[in-house]
């Protein structure tokens, strides 16, 4: 066990290996999760939509990198506050970004492309003081980048 602030908790990393012939659906990968889990399941022809629960599950990495998840991102996602990497890529989801990752104050990294519906506005991420990596690629985002990104010092910048 590894202590934490959020209690005592087994650190896990699931790997799914990549393999073309799996079908793996997003409910049974994440079914007696009750540990502070690391899941890293890109590339694996996931499909489904992203279960509401997640929001309640101790994770610090989520990333469903190029997978066939479908729907919208709950915005239960920003009820888990160890989150440090969120990672949404190359899938075929739809919706908006929901404002409510903004709550997402342990975030580092956030990669989110490619959602194909309603135009959204710009998140606000100010309280993400620790974003070292920002990616909102074809997410039809109307507003302007606001000023307080340029303030972000752990930002990376290219």
């Amino acid at each position: 066990m590894k202590k934490t602030s959020h209690g005592e908790y087994k650190v896990i990393k699931r790997a799914v290996q990549k393999d073309d012939r799996t079908r793996i659906y997003v409910q049974k990968i994440f079914e007696n999760s009750n540990c502070y889990a690391d899941r890293e399941l890109a590339q694996n022809y996931i499909n489904g939509t992203i279960p509401i629960a997640f929001g309640q599950l101790p994770l610090r990495t989520l990333n469903l990198l190029d997978n066939r998840i479908s729907g919208s991102i709950p915005q239960e996602i920003a009820n888990i506050d160890t989150l440090e990497e969120l990672i949404m890529e190359d899938n075929q989801m739809g919706g908006t970004l929901p404002p409510e990752l903004g709550r997402l104050g342990s975030l580092r990294r956030l990669r989110i492309s490619d959602l194909n519906g309603n135009v959204s506005s710009f998140p606000n991420l100010q309280n993400m003081k620790n974003m070292r990596f920002l990616i909102l690629r074809n997410c039809v985002i109307e507003d302007s980048i606001p000023p307080y990104i340029a303030e972000m010092r752990s930002l990376y910048t290219f």
